[in-house]
């Protein structure tokens, strides 16, 4: 889903060792969940580079979850393809369900919504 959080943070520093002046600007593209949060992930670079990725990834949960900003960045973590807890598949339909009874109504009425679901029925197989 979200690659690695590994993934992210070696691009990060990659982007960060290079000249500043080579770096002007990017455009943003999604159509999917996790190429939103590519976009996201590349926005903040350029926005700040010193940002965490953990950090980056708790702004997403807050602006895309709202007021169940804990369970939806809870679920980012355990879609994280870099995640081995032996319980992974359980805690992520349990975190999922939690979801589906906390999150706004809105956000289950956004593309994102069916993305997740997919996702979280994908990795807990």
């Amino acid at each position: 889903m979200l690659v690695k959080k590994d993934y992210w943070k070696q691009l990060q520093d990659e982007f960060n060792s290079y000249d500043a002046a080579l770096m002007k600007g990017g455009w943003p593209y999604a159509e999917r969940w996790n190429t939103d949060i590519a976009s996201v992930m590349f926005l903040s670079w350029f926005r700040d580079p010193s940002q965490s990725v953990d950090a980056i990834l708790n702004e997403y949960a807050a602006t895309y979850f709202g007021p169940a900003t804990e369970t939806g960045r809870k679920l980012l973590d355990l879609l994280d393809d870099g995640n081995a807890d032996p319980e992974r598949k359980q805690k992520i339909q349990a975190t999922l369900a939690t979801l589906e009874r906390t999150a706004p109504e809105w956000v289950k009425h956004d593309w994102r919504w069916q993305e997740i679901v997919t996702a979280c029925a994908t990795k807990s197989r």
